[in-house]
């Protein structure tokens, strides 16, 4: 009776109480998801080489995560999504699926009303091409970890969306994928990349490549314009007197890539998975040039070809020809020769020139 008497501790003992209810209730609703609370807020970006790039290194990273999720849950879930010409199966997995779900989304998300050239106020959406080897994604606001790049000359300024295209292949090297080990017990892991490239007039500008099972490697990206050549998280480097001896060719998709080597170009060929790989190959002069004598798609080399321009080397078909980069044409059918030297890909089309291909046109 003296205790609650006192008016004092009577209000104390209330506060004590509220306070303790407050407490609780707190962490019981921090542990409640909410369905109405948007917790990532979506940078506004403008439409600037600088933040595609940015945003595209940030997507590769992400994608990559979920590449590595998919292989270490075993569960590639692969499909057959159809054959190429020389009747090779090409596999799909949800690997393909989960990463070109981030990528494309993630774009989406970031660059919806940029302000952009004929979008200055960035009042309205703006429409860019993307193309991708996957379908269309079930649209959700994706947003990536972002740290944006110092800028390149010129890569503050705002594009036009209607010369942009980006292109896409979530998940290069899907048959190493889920095979995993060669059958001489090569971990082929490595062969795997995403691959994102950003193309300005049908001419590839920027390149961001990942390599998901390879540690502690940075992203890659190279930007190949009229006012900035630049290359990031790689070491380019011109083939040894040993290594001019080889040529990296197909894979699974050789077709009569390895005698065109040997009886036309008089080299070594050496066989290896994924365009993305075989390009960083030849970017870092471990081979001398890249041939590829049967169809191949232009996801699968644009990004590797940005690399390779932004050093100086470049990517033609088998004649010699610029590769010209359009959604109407998915398909490059000429075979292709890559080399850091341009002289090189001249000397290699002019022995190259009576080879007959067959690419299933």
């Amino acid at each position: 009776r003296r205790l609650w008497g006192n008016t004092l501790m009577r209000w104390i003992l209330m506060v004590a109480v509220l306070l303790f209810v407050f407490v609780m209730g707190s962490k019981y609703y921090s542990n409640v998801p909410s369905t109405n609370f948007q917790v990532t807020e979506i940078p506004e970006l403008d439409f600037t080489l600088d933040n595609l790039i940015s945003a595209s290194i940030g997507l590769s990273a992400l994608a990559a995560d979920k590449i590595v999720q998919v292989k270490e849950k075993h569960k590639e879930d692969t499909q057959v999504k159809g054959k190429t010409h020389e009747g090779v199966t090409e596999p799909v997995t949800e690997a393909d699926k989960e990463s070109n779900h981030v990528i494309i989304n993630g774009f989406k998300t970031l660059f919806k009303n940029s302000r952009a050239i004929g979008n200055e106020n960035g009042d309205k959406k703006i429409k860019f091409t993307i193309i991708s080897e996957e379908t269309s994604p079930k649209s959700e606001e994706i947003v990536p970890t972002l740290e944006y790049i110092d800028s390149v000359h010129g890569g503050d300024k705002l594009l036009d969306p209607t010369k942009i295209s980006i292109i896409v292949d979530p998940l290069d090297a899907t048959k190493e994928f889920t095979e995993e080990k060669d059958k001489d017990g090569t971990d082929m892991l490595p062969y795997v990349t995403t691959l994102i490239c950003i193309v300005e007039d049908k001419v590839p500008i920027a390149g961001i490549v990942g390599r998901p099972f390879v540690t502690n490697e940075p992203i890659m990206w190279g930007v190949a314009t009229d006012e900035e050549s630049t290359l990031h998280g790689v070491h380019e480097s011109q083939p040894g007197i040993a290594q001019q001896n080889i040529v990296t060719v197909s894979r699974s998709h050789t077709g009569n890539g390895k005698d065109v080597v040997q009886d036309n170009l008089g080299k070594k060929s050496l066989p290896a998975g994924g365009a993305g790989y075989k390009s960083w190959l030849v970017l870092t002069g471990q081979v001398d040039a890249y041939i590829h004598v049967t169809a191949i798609k232009t996801w699968d080399l644009c990004a590797g070809h940005a690399l390779l321009r932004s050093v100086g080397g470049d990517i033609t078909d088998k004649d010699g020809k610029p590769l010209v980069y359009t959604a109407e044409a998915p398909k490059f059918k000429n075979g292709l020769i890559a080399s850091m030297d341009k002289d090189k890909i001249q000397d290699y089309a002019s022995k190259l020139k009576d080879v007959t291909l067959d690419t299933g046109k």
